[in-house]
């Protein structure tokens, strides 16, 4: 909807303004405006305090899946110091990761898993449901 839209500041002489979304996401993907998202918080547990963000740029796919799934990551992450580790819903790290095309996840039981993305400077994280 059209009230839905965000605003963009373009200085002090313009203010903030409408980021209008007139595209068609059914028949042209391409005109959709995808912002950003970014939740910054503090993870406390077992007397381990984590600073964590919920980053909407950091996509799992295919999700629910089966045997494998991959990862798109921000453009400025740096790939050769990011590990991908995942965690059981009882906080047990059950899988780590080196950056892949797609990552095994065959072994692990059904059941949700969260997806912690480390890149040295960030921790990113999401979920993960295996079938």
């Amino acid at each position: 909807m059209p009230t839905f839209n965000a605003v963009q500041y373009h200085g002090a002489v313009t203010g903030w303004v409408p980021i209008i979304d007139a595209g068609n996401p059914a028949t042209a993907p391409d005109f959709t405006i995808d912002m950003p998202f970014i939740i910054t918080y503090t993870a406390v547990a077992l007397g381990t305090v984590e600073t964590r963000q919920m980053d909407n740029r950091v996509r799992v796919y295919p999700n629910p899946t089966v045997d494998y799934f991959k990862l798109a990551l921000p453009s400025e992450t740096d790939k050769s110091k990011t590990t991908i580790s995942l965690y059981d819903m009882s906080g047990k790290m059950v899988k780590e990761f080196k950056v892949a095309e797609q990552y095994d996840i065959s072994s692990l039981i059904k059941g949700a898993y969260m997806v912690k993305v480390k890149d040295g400077s960030t921790i990113k994280v999401t979920k993960l449901l295996k079938n």
